[in-house]
């Protein structure tokens, strides 16, 4: 009897530390997030749609300098996880602009280069892209009008 109750403690604790290490950021399952910063001028308007084959749709819409979106999600170690995002902004001409890019891929090159956070900023330039590695913003995507 002893033997089963230490068993099934055995196993509890095991499971517990799965658990947990599945909640940090140093599990077996981590965790990646994208932001991105809306750095136009006030009178624009930023629609944002991000969408995953295996996640599914993230959408918003942004009204000002400084606002921002961010959702996150865990690694899945089956499948990669990707997000691609299709943006449209309406300057004070009404005059729409739109971008489409890769937010996110699970590739370990391109997650050395965004860390934990995969930051984009937004712009007229187009959209700009933090480079953990290099510690600088680049400038990835122009609008395609």
């Amino acid at each position: 009897m002893a033997r089963f109750v230490i068993l099934v403690q055995s196993v509890l604790l095991l499971v517990a530390m799965v658990f947990s290490m599945s909640e940090s950021r140093f599990g077996p399952f981590k965790k990646y997030r994208v932001l991105l910063v809306d750095n136009l001028p006030d009178s624009d308007e930023l629609d944002i749609q991000c969408t995953s084959d295996k996640i599914g749709n993230k959408d918003q819409t942004l009204n000002g300098f400084g606002q921002t979106f961010e959702f996150g999600f865990t690694e899945d170690y089956i499948d990669s996880i990707s997000f691609n995002c299709d943006l449209w902004y309406y300057s004070g001409d009404q005059q729409e602009h739109h971008v489409n890019f890769n937010a996110f891929a699970e590739d370990k090159d391109f997650i050395a280069s965004c860390g934990d956070t995969c930051k984009w900023t937004v712009t007229v330039e187009g959209i700009h892209f933090y480079n953990a590695d290099k510690g600088e913003d680049e400038l990835l995507h122009t609008w395609d009008n």
